[in-house]
């Protein structure tokens, strides 16, 4: 009996090790052919929360130890696969020749069902909805459609000239600039009247506060949902982040809508002014827009235009005044082709200031980096390395601006070039 149990021990122990080392020995085979190891090169990441840390500094992505050695970055938010493009090469390889594959946004689940109810254009992925909402604003802001709003800039111009020269050396430029580009905005979205320097504008508040909620959900660290999306299923009374979430995306959708509502007054009163709301609310059929999908579209041009705008006129006052000859050669155009009797309008053919507002562009970009873009399927990138699906990628814009190949020296124009008064813009470049 005693023997019968020790050779059934002894059977049992045998296949126990037999298992554990076929079990060793597929491990072993899996990690070493595991796709996994072969990610691109990246910073240390910590356990479960990878690089999380890492991304929350704002700063983080312009430092030394983003810059050198990594061409294509591996990061880890938390469970997200995240890939930065800190070469030009890199970056015009995927989002441009492979624009097709990089066009869809990843789930933000607080921004894209708690805070927009997907009605935010940026944030939503490529469907149906998308390709409507995306059709009625290109159609609304063809170069032929944006004639209509020419006065509306000449004005806003005309105002950010005066203030300027005559405000004191001590007033803050970039609040001109960001009232410039509110008051714009506005007028060409909602027909609003001039927002003025002094005023303190309510509902231009709100609307930057709503966008300031949108940028700070659209992280994955920000809310555990962007995490883990299961908790979206949580009652609201269980959950304060849901129920404030909603209760902000009412009264952000009230805000918008009462917006629309005035343009939808004013038409119905007569009016003929052109406007950005006033073009969705004159072709509701051939759009095929509902009056949410209406609502936020027309809001969100706001947050695609202000900010840049601003930031736009701010580094290019940085560029004038950084090269003063640029400056000088620009105002020697104005004065040949202008005069001094009148303003600049948009009729009037001016080669060099069109080059100094394009180069600009090279010299910095309005946001520090680009849109992010989920992989659509796992695969392998730049010299074998393996890119898990659903990867969000983004070009480090402003390090690729910064980096010692872009700061080239600028080259004189030579003297064939004199005649300001062409029409043409070929030979015209400002390497700035």
């Amino acid at each position: 009996m005693g023997l019968s149990i020790l050779s059934i021990w002894q059977h049992e122990t045998l296949i126990m090790n037999i298992s554990l080392a076929l079990f060793i020995i597929f491990a072993t085979a899996s990690y070493i052919t595991s796709p996994w190891r072969n990610l691109p090169p990246g910073p240390r990441r910590l356990p479960i929360i990878g690089n999380t840390l890492q991304l929350m500094d704002k700063h983080w992505l312009l430092s030394k130890n983003c810059k050198e050695g990594f061409e294509i970055m591996y990061l880890d938010a938390a469970g997200q696969p995240t890939i930065v493009l800190n070469s030009l090469k890199a970056a015009f390889s995927l989002l441009e020749c492979r624009a097709g594959k990089y066009s869809d946004r990843p789930h933000f689940v607080m921004v894209q069902k708690v805070l927009t109810n997907n009605l935010l254009l940026p944030f939503q992925t490529n469907g149906e909805r998308w390709r409507r909402m995306r059709r009625a604003a290109h159609e609304a802001l063809t170069k032929r459609a944006v004639r209509n709003y020419h006065p509306i800039q000449m004005k806003e111009a005309t105002i950010l000239a005066l203030s300027v020269l005559s405000s004191s050396a001590s007033c803050n430029r970039d609040k001109e600039f960001q009232r410039l580009a509110a008051s714009t905005i506005m007028s060409i979205v909602y027909d609003y009247p001039t927002l003025t320097t002094s005023e303190h504008n309510q509902t231009i508040e709100r609307i930057e506060q709503h966008f300031n909620r949108i940028n700070h959900a659209a992280t994955p660290e920000s809310f555990l949902v962007n995490i883990f999306p299961w908790m979206m299923y949580i009652p609201e009374r269980f959950a304060r982040w849901k129920r404030e979430g909603l209760r902000q995306y009412t009264e952000d959708y009230e805000m918008f809508q009462g917006l629309l509502n005035r343009v939808r007054v004013d038409l119905a009163n007569g009016s003929d002014r052109p406007s950005f709301g006033a073009s969705l609310l004159q072709r509701p059929d051939h759009n095929r827009l509902s009056d949410p999908e209406m609502t936020f579209l027309a809001g969100v041009l706001y947050l695609a235009g202000s900010e840049t705008t601003a930031t736009t006129l701010s580094w290019w006052t940085l560029a004038m005044i950084a090269f003063p000859e640029v400056q000088r050669r620009a105002q020697a155009e104005l004065d040949a082709v202008i005069g001094r009797e009148r303003l600049p309008t948009f009729a009037d053919s001016l080669a060099f200031r069109t080059c100094t507002r394009s180069s600009k562009r090279s010299f910095a970009g309005a946001l520090p980096r680009h849109l992010v873009y989920p992989v659509p399927q796992a695969k392998r990138l730049v010299q074998g390395t393996f890119v898990p699906k659903g990867t969000v990628c983004m070009a480090n814009i402003w390090h690729l601006q910064s980096r010692p190949s872009r700061i080239r020296s600028r080259r004189p124009i030579s003297s064939d070039q004199s005649d300001t008064s062409t029409t043409s813009t070929e030979g015209y470049r400002l390497d700035l």
